[in-house]
């Protein structure tokens, strides 16, 4: 076992967890794929007050995750943050529909948290689908992106979301937040975007029409050079009552040939884009699936599995990868091997399950977006 697994089988039977400067110090000269392989995530963040400013998060727009990144490292008492191994609640985790629990230094809590509007039994994270946070009747309460939840049901979460528990502020952390918080790194995924067009897109990914204003605002060269990386283009697909009752997406058919023409825009505003750029520091690959902690592209989509299938650009072009999912990965209707590495072009459709994508380059994402917009 290297030195750095070590740490994290030790820090799973930490309450209090560790500071990051501990980390820091075990990290070596680790680079991205060994930490990954060390640790799968998820983690919380403690953080100190003023750490996490609600006034920054509303000028950090859509790219929301990167600026509190910036904003935790930034901070100088960063070292001494406090990190939580979540690993009772990672995906496939024994146990993890029961959860584990939050509450202040001292409590009997699985997790102890500082301050002083923590509750001894604060609130419970537990994961089914996905991860989750329900409330435990804490006196000062539990809130969620700013908005307090009740003890009734559980409430979805991501990494990069911020909890408060009482008047402390935690944040949910992936593997790959934690490591570009030690190696002091941007990690947004969305950074060239955000410095072409002044927009940030989520790991889940964002409507198309949410980009479309942003693109009119700047001109074709600029976007094309700017963002040289490729997109994937949802492909939605029409449905049965039963499925949009059980995924809850609406009734929407769009066909490749609609994108590549330009025809039916509008019907190609409500799917969702993502930007194919790594959220992992120097990792070279974009990892494709449900899990939002190990995944740069989540797929939205209960037939697709956890880690999917990944994309790897070769500089030259990118190569597809199946991941060994359990409903298969298609490209242009043919199922590919897993394991295998298959050729992408541009304008070819990629079935994740049956999630159903178009692989684009940025100069069709813009005239897409231009015939959308009237721009």
């Amino acid at each position: 076992m290297s030195t750095l697994s070590a740490f994290f089988d030790d820090a799973k039977d930490l309450p209090q967890g560790f500071a990051i400067q501990d980390l820091d110090e075990a990290i070596g000269e680790v680079g991205p794929e060994e930490f990954f392989d060390a640790c799968s995530g998820p983690f919380l963040l403690e953080t100190t007050p003023g750490v996490l400013d609600p006034d920054k998060d509303q000028a950090a727009g859509r790219a929301l995750v990167a600026g509190r990144l910036t904003q935790v490292r930034e901070s100088s008492d960063v070292g001494t943050l406090r990190v939580h191994s979540l690993h009772g609640v990672a995906p496939g985790a024994e146990g993890a529909e029961e959860g584990v629990t939050i509450g202040s230094l001292g409590s009997e809590a699985t997790i102890q948290i500082a301050g002083d509007t923590v509750s001894q039994l604060h609130c419970r994270l537990l994961r089914e689908e996905r991860l989750e946070v329900q409330d435990k009747g804490a006196a000062n309460g539990t809130f969620v992106e700013e908005r307090q939840i009740s003890s009734a049901s559980p409430v979805p979460l991501r990494s990069g979301m911020c909890l408060r528990l009482g008047e402390q502020r935690v944040l949910i952390l992936s593997a790959g937040h934690l490591y570009a918080i030690l190696r002091k790194t941007d990690w947004d995924v969305d950074a060239p975007l955000a410095e072409v067009a002044g927009i940030g897109v989520p790991a889940e990914g964002l409507a198309f029409r949410d980009l479309v204003p942003a693109l009119a605002k700047v001109d074709s060269k600029s976007f094309v050079e700017g963002c040289s990386f490729g997109f994937l283009l949802e492909m939605p697909t029409e449905r049965t009552k039963e499925a949009r009752a059980t995924l809850g997406r609406p009734t929407l058919r769009l066909e490749r040939e609609d994108v590549l023409s330009l025809k039916r825009a509008k019907k190609a505003g409500r799917a969702r884009i993502h930007p194919l750029v790594s959220r992992r520091p120097e990792a070279g690959k974009i990892v494709i699936g449900r899990n939002p902690f190990r995944c740069d592209v989540v797929i939205p989509d209960s037939a697709a599995s956890s880690t999917h299938a990944e994309i790897r650009d070769t500089g030259e072009g990118w190569l597809l990868v199946d991941l060994g999912s359990g409903n298969g990965t298609l490209v242009d209707g043919k199922p590919i091997e897993a394991g295998d590495a298959q050729h992408m072009n541009v304008r070819q459709a990629i079935w994740f399950g049956s999630y159903r994508t178009i692989l684009l380059d940025s100069a069709a994402v813009y005239a897409l977006a231009k015939k959308m917009g009237g721009f």
